[in-house]
């Protein structure tokens, strides 16, 4: 008989059927991680959003974009009271938060100008988009003061790119 046919007849130690078991938590450890990130993935799949929800998404985003625009203009003009300071710095903590899933849509249709930064950088060593230097500053009077004359261009540049944006998924949900 050659040796591909020959059976192992050898007896099956004690020592094989512990380290098998043994392994079954970590057998199992690797089956619930792989579970994990197949649901994780199909849920990032069923999550995408849609055009109305990019919509939506947005409409929110321009409500309060809009009021931080009519705050930085109404402060320009009138300075920076203390209503107007507690008002900013509830306006740029939502951003701070909500911008993030926004800004790649938006920059997309973004002017962009080296006046924007105002020689900031964030904690990355990157320089704020026109976006961000509308509420980067810690407080409305830092923004004014830091200005230079761009507030009003930065304004006109960044309404500008919400509407492309918006004019986008317009023709996108026709």
């Amino acid at each position: 008989m050659s040796e591909q046919n020959t059976i192992n007849t050898t007896p099956v130690s004690a020592g094989k059927p512990l380290m098998w078991a043994s392994n079954l938590p970590h057998r199992f450890q690797i089956a619930y991680l792989n579970w994990t990130k197949s649901r994780t993935e199909s849920k990032s799949q069923d999550q995408q959003l849609t055009i109305r929800d990019r919509q939506a998404e947005l409409i929110e985003f321009y409500s309060r974009f809009e009021t931080l625009v009519e705050l930085l203009c109404d402060s320009a003009q009138y300075g920076p009271e203390p209503r107007m300071e507690a008002k900013y710095a509830e306006l740029r903590q939502w951003m701070q938060r909500n911008y993030s899933e926004i800004r790649p849509y938006v920059v997309a249709y973004l002017e962009v100008d080296l006046d924007d930064s105002n020689g900031q950088l964030d904690q990355y060593g990157a320089a704020p988009d026109a976006f961000e230097s509308l509420f980067g500053a810690n407080t409305l009077d830092e923004l004014l003061r830091g200005d230079g004359g761009t507030l009003i261009g930065r304004i006109m540049r960044t309404r500008e790119a919400v509407n492309r944006y918006a004019e986008h998924l317009r023709r996108l949900a026709a």
